[in-house]
């Protein structure tokens, strides 16, 4: 009887350190994958960050910024300045799309800035009313995105 109860207290000890051992492996890999995605993403945004920013200081502040790869790309890409890429990076709640409208639609760094300042704070809520207003100059547009309705 001792030795039925050592022989199962042995087969326990050995199926729970092998379920032990299945779990320490499964969560490794686990996070082995989760960092080889995040290593990738990384080189994504230094890839973004080195081809389109138009200074050291707007690739700097792109490589530190939290916003997702898309953003940054709308952000560095068809800007007309410096200024409007270092505005755009620092903005918090501005989609993608939204952004893309007001570089590829405004005619000047002053249009480009006041349409993502507007953006942001919810006076220009959709891509329609960005596109209306294109093409009008500098000062006419930003009359128009302001009190377009």
């Amino acid at each position: 009887m001792k030795t039925l109860s050592a022989l199962l207290l042995i087969l326990v000890s050995f199926s729970s350190f092998g379920l032990t051992e299945d779990y320490i492996l499964y969560s490794h890999a686990e996070v082995t994958a989760k960092k080889i995605e995040m290593e990738k993403q990384k080189s994504v945004k230094e890839s973004i960050c080195d081809n389109l920013s138009l200074s050291a200081n707007i690739k700097e502040s792109c490589l530190s910024s939290r916003q997702s790869n898309d953003v940054l790309r709308a952000c560095l890409s068809n800007t007309v300045s410096q200024t409007s890429q270092s505005y755009c990076l620092i903005t918090s709640n501005l989609p993608a799309k939204m952004i893309e409208s007001c570089m590829s639609s405004t005619t000047s760094e002053r249009s480009e800035i006041a349409c993502l300042i507007f953006g942001e704070n919810k006076v220009i809520e959709t891509e329609e009313q960005i596109v209306g207003c294109a093409g009008l100059g500098a000062m006419e547009e930003i009359a128009c995105l302001k009190f377009q309705k």
